[in-house]
């Protein structure tokens, strides 16, 4: 990666393709910290992500939260960008946010994502996270009831 960083460094302009490029290779290489970095960098040289970016960070995020469930915080504030951005209305975007908050036990936040999302709009990948999620942490009453 440092070799990929090395030229890029060198370019004059990087467009969102190029940092996503980035991204997606750190979060690859196991190293989403710095994934998370490059986007807080990108984001200083006024290039704004996109779905396949914010798809790339959301991966980031959940790599954190499964190596350190205290790592929560950066899925918060990754979070917290996906409502003022607008992306967290994406059904995409929710469902992967819904697995992160699962992974580390935060089902109070993947509920409330949950209810957010029209009933029209949810489909089986948000419900079967939510629903493995209650399952898997013990609320297997609540699996239940959600499944039916």
């Amino acid at each position: 990666m440092e070799e990929a960083w090395s030229l890029t460094n060198k370019m004059d302009e990087k467009d969102v393709v190029t940092w996503t490029t980035l991204i997606n290779g750190y979060v690859l290489n196991g190293d989403p910290r710095s994934a998370l970095m490059l986007c807080h960098r990108m984001q200083c040289e006024g290039v704004k992500p996109n779905l396949v970016s914010i798809a790339s960070l959301l991966s980031a995020c959940a790599n954190l939260v499964s190596m350190n469930p205290a790592d929560l915080l950066q899925a918060m504030n990754m979070h917290c960008y996906l409502i003022k951005s607008g992306f967290l209305y994406r059904l995409e975007v929710s469902s992967i946010l819904v697995d992160i908050y699962s992974k580390c036990g935060s089902l109070g936040y993947a509920h409330q994502i949950l209810g957010t999302i029209p009933l029209r709009d949810k489909d089986i990948v948000i419900w079967s996270a939510i629903i493995a999620a209650y399952g898997k942490h013990g609320h297997g009453e609540m699996a239940v009831s959600l499944f039916n």
